[in-house]
């Protein structure tokens, strides 16, 4: 959590609130990791995870009333303050790197493991108890 406001500023509007109890907000990873990277005007970042998040900012002024189409997110403050923040990118990032990474294993599962070029603990080095896959591929 990130303290964004004290008691004092928010016991004006609630008077349940303590002066000493500061207030945090969450904030999503992909907007942290763009602040991270140092997200501008003028710049893109790209967060890499379970998904995939093109990450960019405009100020208001420049942005106008234009609606950006094929936008996820266009909210304003969302990445930086007095900046609209666009959100784009692909949601499925993590499943397709999981189907890249067995594409390219299978030649240690399928090819490695019947080959006479290399010792037998070579071989099945990368299979764990009753011939499962094991470690990284």
């Amino acid at each position: 959590m990130l303290p964004i406001k004290t008691g004092p500023s928010l016991a004006a509007r609630w008077p349940f609130f303590s002066p000493r109890i500061p207030v945090g907000v969450g904030c999503i990873d992909s907007h942290s990791g763009a602040v991270g990277a140092g997200i501008r005007y003028g710049t893109v970042v790209l967060n890499l995870g379970t998904s995939a998040c093109y990450m960019a900012v405009m100020p208001p002024e420049a942005m106008g009333d234009k609606i950006v189409e094929g936008i996820f997110g266009q909210v304003d403050g969302s990445i930086l303050p007095r900046m609209i923040g666009f959100e784009s990118g692909l949601s499925a990032f993590g499943d397709v790197y999981a189907w890249f990474k067995r594409l390219l294993c299978w030649p240690l599962r399928e090819i490695l493991a019947r080959t006479e070029l290399v010792d037998a603990p070579t071989r099945h080095h990368h299979r764990g108890r009753h011939g499962r896959q094991a470690g990284h591929c």
